[in-house]
């Protein structure tokens, strides 16, 4: 249980106070299981296939499922993943075709513990609730205490510009590409063509705690 792992009151307040529950796991299968069992009106998206079972390593990533009256209504995982790979892997897959030649994070997460997060869905009868935001505060809240990472980052959709950063509190964003053909793994579907890469630091989220228990 979540927690066991830290001792944090406003998760453990926030969750008995909604009824809820989260687990914390790491069977990458169980995950993948569970997400493509989802209609897909309610998760649109493909597998993102950063968390393949092959590229995983035990200690360096996890899954949360999140629990509410003992329905499932929520997904997240991260992984251990330094940006320059991110990056090789974006370009070579896409072909340098309308990906950046450079952002700034690539020089900022250098030499750096950096966590790349996806997969996160939220039931469509939660959704306006600020549960993701929710859920996402658990994600960066073992990303940046329990694994001691230095930065978080992730990929989404130009539709969720604001969300990120205005929600979810990443320090910044920056395009990333633009895919003609979209369904990016669990960032976009194929209507879905230009994405960002945000990333929030953890001096930065740890000095926001109040603010962002508050604003759930």
């Amino acid at each position: 249980m979540i927690d066991q792992l830290f001792n944090k009151k406003s998760i453990n307040h926030y969750l008995a106070k909604n009824n809820m529950r989260v687990e914390y796991f790491k069977d990458i299968q169980k995950l993948k299981d569970i997400i493509e069992n989802i209609p897909k009106d309610d998760y649109p998206y493909q597998w993102d296939a950063a968390f393949n079972a092959e590229y995983l390593d035990t200690n360096d990533y996890f899954c949360l499922t999140l629990y509410q009256d003992n329905k499932l209504i929520g997904t997240y995982a991260a992984r251990h993943m330094a940006i320059d790979s991110y990056m090789k892997e974006i370009r070579d897959v896409f072909n340098n075709d309308n990906v950046a030649e450079k952002i700034e994070f690539e020089l900022l997460g250098i030499d750096k513990v950096a966590w790349y997060s996806s997969l996160q869905w939220i039931s469509r009868h939660s959704r306006g609730s600020r549960i993701g935001v929710f859920l996402d505060y658990i994600k960066k809240s073992l990303v940046f205490e329990k694994y001691n990472a230095n930065f978080n980052y992730a990929i989404h959709k130009q539709a969720l510009l604001d969300y990120h950063l205005k929600k979810l509190q990443y320090n910044q964003s920056e395009w990333l590409m633009t895919v003609e053909k979209g369904n990016i793994g669990g960032a976009g579907g194929p209507e879905d063509k230009v994405y960002y890469l945000c990333n929030a630091n953890r001096d930065s989220w740890l000095s926001k705690q109040n603010e962002l228990y508050n604003n759930l």
